[in-house]
């Protein structure tokens, strides 16, 4: 694991930090055996001082992984059958490794239990439909079971550990008992087609995970994570497999999705890989692979609440109600300035005839600033038979 930073006291004032978290480094530690669960300790913790208004945010900014895994194994490999004559079940083990169809019936025909006795020779037959991309069950020749029962019950193993690695996925098992009517040998003496099998409920998909996800395991986000209980996930993000087995997944998003880490203090990250039910991946050995995770230092902001439509409306119509006054009141005053405008031309004609505006004002003054400044003196000179033109205040 490195970790890119100015020195080699961490600089708090960064606005990011990136962790490469890398499986061969020998500072992680490997737990629960699982090499792709890992805690990787910081050679230096980041801590934010109480009276620092940042919070720390995380995301996941490239992965690349091996795809090593098989499609059965120990996570899926698990066949429990009780037939007609059986008083408990048969627990059968399926070798770990990548199957076609095919080879897969062929290992389902020859089920064992951990001591190697057959659970399913010279009792049932398992075939494929290729129409109905299901898997069908005969009866063996001189076989007296009349169904096959398979059960989805937790079971204890050999080292007394609970167990629910069931193959019944990938198989397209869901009901627990099928009834068997027919024989192999019944197809060719009645001239039968295959359809005489029994199907399973649904058809096969040798599809082992969809996709990996990245936990922080020391980390409770606000993500949601319905595999997981209690209230906070832990996962940080999911990415789709679009690679064949046996080659490279490459991930990389200079912006990934952040979760905010509600510790002031981040010291290691635990870190697990896992599949599409929250176990994690066996990789068939050590092979090496990275994860970056991006580490932000942000202020939050205070949110605000948007007005809703109804609330933006009446806010309009206020405003466009008190605009419609404003107007009103606007052009009530310029009919009342020209009307005393015209009260006094009227008065100032009657004593001397019209008189031009520009022999009473100079400087651009209109007839409203006359009228303002005729209404500082004294009205009763301008209607004085002896009246002479006033010069401008």
């Amino acid at each position: 694991m490195y970790i890119i930073f100015s020195n080699y006291n961490i600089d708090m004032s960064v606005s990011s930090v990136k962790i490469f978290c890398d499986s061969a480094s020998k500072t992680s530690v490997v737990i629960d055996g699982e090499h792709t669960h890992r805690k990787y300790n910081l050679p230096k913790p980041f801590v934010l001082s109480p009276n620092d208004p940042r919070v720390m945010v995380i995301g996941c900014e490239a992965v690349s992984f091996p795809l090593s895994f098989y499609t059965i194994n120990k996570t899926n490999n698990v066949i429990r059958i009780k037939n007609t004559n059986d008083s408990t079940d048969k627990t059968g083990y399926i070798p770990e490794g990548n199957y076609r169809i095919s080879e897969l019936i062929d290992e389902l025909n020859s089920l064992k239990e951990s001591d190697g006795t057959d659970i399913v020779a010279g009792r049932f037959v398992f075939e494929y439909n290729t129409k109905t991309a299901k898997i069908g069950i005969l009866k063996a020749v001189g076989s007296s079971d009349s169904n096959i029962t398979f059960s989805h019950t937790d079971y204890t193993d050999a080292l007394g550990e609970n167990q629910s690695n069931y193959a019944y996925d990938l198989l397209g098992i869901r009901s627990q008992t099928h009834f068997l009517f027919f024989d192999i040998q019944d197809r060719t003496y009645y001239n039968l087609s295959t359809t005489i099998a029994t199907p399973v409920d649904f058809t096969i998909n040798l599809t082992f995970t969809t996709g990996i996800s990245i936990r922080i395991n020391n980390l409770t986000c606000d993500n949601i994570d319905t595999r997981e209980d209690g209230g906070g996930g832990h996962t940080i993000v999911r990415i789709p497999i679009q690679n064949s087995s046996n080659s490279y997944l490459s991930y990389f998003n200079n912006s990934p999705f952040t979760t905010t880490y509600s510790n002031r203090i981040l010291e290691n990250l635990d870190v697990s890989v896992v599949d599409d039910k929250g176990n994690d991946i066996e990789l068939n050995g050590i092979h090496h692979y990275n994860i970056t995770f991006r580490v932000d230092f942000i202020e939050p902001t205070n949110p605000s609440i948007s007005r809703t439509k109804i609330q933006q409306d009446r806010i309009d119509m206020q405003n466009m109600d008190y605009g419609e006054e404003e107007e009103e009141e606007a052009e009530e005053e310029v009919e009342e300035e020209e009307q005393e405008e015209e009260g006094v031309m009227q008065r100032l004609e009657s004593v001397s005839g019209r008189i031009p505006e520009e022999d009473f004002f100079t400087g651009g003054d209109s007839i409203m600033e006359m009228n303002r400044k005729f209404r500082k003196q004294n009205t009763e000179q301008f209607i004085s038979p002896e009246f002479t033109p006033l010069t401008p205040v």
